[in-house]
């Protein structure tokens, strides 16, 4: 499907599930920051503890805050966090706090870098005539 869409070969990432915190379900149109970290490979347990601690002192609270899920993927080095909120606003003023984790995570673990930080939004959509071509029809015996 994303061959035939977007003319590009998908990749496949496997992460364990290092936390979920879940304050209240993600619904339709719950809006999200999506965060992607670097660290070397021996340092991804530290690096999933510190920001297991500091997104939960700093979001824990947080007005709007819907979820917390935290991935990694030790054998290649990366965190993914994603947080979603109740609304778009609260999402957009979530920033400075955002900011403030990752420059506290690099503080504690300096070759960490953020590169990737992305907004969601919770949708739901028809792929019509497209998903018969994303998932062939299997015959179970």
């Amino acid at each position: 499907l994303a061959r035939r869409l977007h003319g590009s070969e998908p990749s496949v990432e496997v992460f364990d599930l290092v936390l979920a915190h879940v304050v209240k379900p993600v619904r339709l149109g719950y809006w999200g920051r999506l965060t992607r970290l670097e660290v070397p490979v021996p340092d991804v347990a530290r690096a999933a503890q510190k920001f297991q601690q500091w997104v939960l002192a700093l979001f824990d609270r947080f007005d709007g805050l819907a979820a917390i899920i935290l991935f990694a993927d030790r054998a290649h080095g990366v965190l993914e966090c994603i947080i979603w909120y109740d609304s778009l606003p609260v999402l957009r003023g979530s920033a400075s706090r955002m900011q403030e984790l990752r420059d506290l995570l690099v503080a504690d673990i300096p070759p960490m870098r953020s590169v990737e930080d992305v907004e969601l939004q919770a949708v739901i959509t028809e792929m019509n005539g497209l998903s018969d071509i994303a998932s062939p029809t299997y015959t179970w015996n």
